[in-house]
C-alpha cells in the first residue's frame, strides 16, 4: 500500500482501546459466550475500520508491528467484526459516524456512560435510563445513540 506508515505509539494505544471496546460486545452480537439477548457490536474505531477494510496481507503488515499478544488479540476481534451481517455492520457504522459527529466532550461522557452502563445489572440499567438525571445529563441524540449501543429501542 503507497504511504502507509506505521502505527504511532498513540495509534497503538487508540487502537488497543478500539479492540477492547469491540471485544465487550463482539461474542454476544455473534451469539457466543451468555444466552440471552444479544447485544449489539460496540462502536468500531476509525484505525479497526481501517484494518478491517484492508486486505489480508496489508493488514498482516500493519499488524506485524505488534507484539504477539496484542495482535493476536486485535486479530480475534477483526475476525468477529469480519463475521457481522452487513446489516449490522451497517448499523454499527451508522452509528459510530453519529458519535464522531458529537462534541470531544461529550463523546467521552457517551464513552463514560456506556461503559458504566454495561457494567450495570439490567434492572439497574433500566432504572438509570428512565432516571431524569440520565435524560438531563445527555441529548436526545446522545441517549439514543447509547440506548442503540446497548441493544434497547430509543425511548418514545
Amino acid at each position: 500500500m503507497s504511504g502507509f506508515r506505521p502505527f504511532g505509539a498513540a495509534t497503538k494505544t487508540w487502537l488497543i482501546g478500539a479492540v477492547l471496546s469491540v471485544a465487550l460486545a463482539a461474542p454476544a452480537a455473534l451469539g457466543q459466550g451468555k444466552k440471552g439477548p444479544a447485544r449489539p457490536p460496540a462502536l468500531p474505531t476509525p484505525a479497526l475500520q481501517r484494518l478491517s477494510q484492508m486486505t489480508p496481507q496489508q493488514r498482516q503488515k500493519a499488524l506485524s508491528r505488534l507484539p504477539p499478544e496484542r495482535r493476536e488479540r486485535i486479530e480475534q476481534q477483526l475476525n468477529r467484526l469480519d463475521q457481522l451481517p452487513p446489516d449490522q455492520k451497517a448499523k454499527l457504522l451508522q452509528r459510530y459516524d453519529e458519535f464522531q459527529g458529537l462534541p470531544r466532550d461529550r463523546q467521552a461522557a457517551v464513552r463514560a456512560e456506556l461503559q458504566a452502563l454495561r457494567k450495570m445489572p439490567i434492572p439497574q440499567r433500566r432504572q438509570r435510563l428512565n432516571s431524569p438525571e440520565f435524560q438531563q445529563s445527555f441529548s436526545p441524540e446522545e441517549q439514543r445513540l447509547l440506548r442503540e449501543s446497548l441493544g434497547r429501542p430509543a425511548a418514545p
